[in-house]
C-alpha cells in the first residue's frame, strides 16, 4: 500500500486514534493487533474507501469509538479496499459528492 500524504492535523488525529484504540482494547482484554496496523487501517479507510471525520472519531465515547475501530478491523478488505458485510463506520465525513463506504449493488 502506498501511504497517502497526510496533513499534520490528520497525522495527529490518527496517532490519537491509534494510541487510544490500543489502550482501550488492551484494558478490556479484547484481542488486538499492533498499533501500527490500527493507524494503517484508519489511513486506508480515510484515503481509499471513504473520508472519516477523524476529529469526531478520536473524541467519541468508548462505545462508538470501538464500534468503528473494531468494525474497521473486522470488515476491512485490504486488497479490494472495501468493507465486507455492508459495514459503514459511524464517523464518515458528510462531504457533498463523497463516495459512500458501501458499494452499490448493480
Amino acid at each position: 500500500m502506498n501511504q497517502p500524504e497526510l496533513s499534520p492535523r490528520e497525522t495527529r488525529l490518527i496517532e490519537r486514534i491509534k494510541d487510544r484504540g490500543y489502550e482501550i482494547t488492551v484494558s478490556l482484554s479484547i484481542p488486538t493487533y499492533q498499533k501500527r496496523w490500527i493507524a494503517l487501517d484508519v489511513m486506508m479507510v480515510h484515503h481509499e474507501i471513504c473520508p472519516l471525520d477523524l476529529n469526531r472519531f478520536a473524541d467519541a465515547c468508548n462505545y462508538e469509538f470501538l464500534h468503528d475501530l473494531l468494525g474497521i478491523r473486522k470488515h476491512l478488505n485490504r486488497f479490494r479496499k472495501t468493507f465486507k458485510n455492508e459495514f459503514e463506520p459511524n464517523f464518515t465525513r458528510n462531504i457533498k459528492g463523497a463516495k459512500s463506504c458501501l458499494k452499490s449493488k448493480r
